[in-house]
């Protein structure tokens, strides 16, 4: 019975004494048995197909209470393409129409109006141009550039938002004046002339009346367009 006993405590105390040098090993801060390549993990995979679906939507929230600081780099040898929605070649506006011959050897005032403005646009008139004719040379014309409204007696009338008179030297007068004129969508240009008399006499009457509007659009659905002030 003792002869048995004897080989097993043998064993046991071999076992626990190395036991106890890798306690000590490990606290003394030796490394740690591990693979030869270390502790890290290597992951090995043949490269796999990637589908990109789309196109996606980037949508960049910068909270206007508080806003987070943007710093765009761009280069001269490699410069961000950029483009101005409120550049004014790109929506170029020229237009031509002559007034109803209705009015021409029967009334003082001719008005002409233009096709409205489209819709989601605004138009910027920056030159009313055009050429003017009366029966005889009158003393003066009146010319006034806006936007078709309701009349006072019914029908439609001009609502000038420039007026500017000019002093003809003959019978037919060209003019070409600077303005500025904000118009929204759905509103309709129209430019009115009228003769006048400086000495009291009966206003001649308009022969011709042709009118050009030069400017250009901005388009209200890339950049939105706040009310115009009045």
């Amino acid at each position: 019975m003792n002869r048995c006993l004897v080989p097993v405590t043998r064993t046991l105390v071999v076992a626990l004494v190395t036991a106890c040098l890798t306690t000590v090993s490990l606290a003394q801060g030796g490394p740690p048995q591990g693979p030869p390549g270390g502790m890290g993990v290597t992951v090995l995979n043949a490269p796999l197909p990637v589908t990109q679906g789309g196109p996606w939507t980037v949508q960049v929230v910068n909270p206007s209470g508080t806003p987070a600081a943007v710093s765009i780099t761009n280069p001269a040898t490699n410069p961000v393409p950029t483009s101005n929605v409120d550049n004014p070649g790109r929506i170029p506006y020229q237009s031509t129409q002559i007034a109803d011959t209705t009015c021409f050897g029967t009334s003082p005032s001719c008005v002409v109006f233009f096709p409205p403005v489209p819709s989601g646009h605004r138009l910027v008139v920056l030159h009313v141009s055009g050429l003017a004719g009366a029966a005889t040379k009158p003393g003066q014309i009146n010319i006034g550039a806006g936007k078709q409204v309701a009349g006072a007696v019914g029908g439609v009338r001009v609502n000038s938002l420039t007026d500017f008179a000019f002093q003809p030297f003959t019978v037919d007068t060209s003019f070409d004046q600077s303005v500025l004129m904000y118009l929204d969508a759905g509103d309709i240009p129209g430019v009115d002339a009228l003769t006048e008399e400086v000495n009291g006499a009966s206003s001649v009457n308009m022969t011709f009346f042709k009118i050009n509007l030069s400017g250009y659009l901005l388009d209200c659905s890339v950049s939105k367009c706040v009310p115009i002030a009045h």
